[in-house]
C-alpha cells in the first residue's frame, strides 16, 4: 500500500480563516465543510502520488458530487502537505488566530465549473 486519500467531514470555526470569511466580523459558529485528506508512506513520498490522487478526488467531488469547495488542513511545519495543496491549485491561507491549534494552515479550492 502506498497511502490513503479520502473525503472527511469538517466542522470548525472556518469564518476566522480570511479566505472563507463571508462577513465583516468572524462569528463564533462552527461551519460544516468537506475536507480532503491524504497520507503517503514515507517510502513513496515526493513522487507525486498524493497530488495525482487528490486531483482525481477533486474532479469527482466537483463534477459528480457538485461540491462548491473543498478544504485541506495541516500544520505550519508540514511543508510537504502545503506543497501538495499548491500543486493541486489550492489557495493556501494561514489562520490569523492562535486557536484552535489544529487549524493552522487551510487550503481552499473552489469549484469553477458550477
Amino acid at each position: 500500500m502506498i497511502g490513503a486519500i479520502g473525503y472527511v467531514p469538517l466542522l470548525d470555526v472556518y469564518e476566522q480563516i480570511p479566505a472563507l470569511n463571508t462577513s465583516a466580523t468572524p462569528g463564533p459558529y462552527n461551519i460544516p465543510e468537506v475536507g480532503l485528506f491524504w497520507a503517503v508512506d514515507p517510502q513513496h513520498q515526493r513522487q507525486g502520488y498524493a497530488a495525482e490522487a487528490a486531483q482525481a478526488m477533486i474532479t469527482f467531488a466537483f463534477q459528480q458530487m457538485r461540491l462548491r469547495l473543498i478544504l485541506a488542513t495541516t500544520e505550519y511545519e508540514n511543508i510537504a502537505s502545503q506543497n501538495v495543496m499548491r500543486k493541486i491549485g489550492m489557495q493556501i491561507t494561514r489562520n490569523p488566530l492562535p486557536k484552535p491549534p489544529w487549524l493552522q494552515v487551510v487550503g481552499v479550492l473552489e469549484n469553477g465549473a458550477l
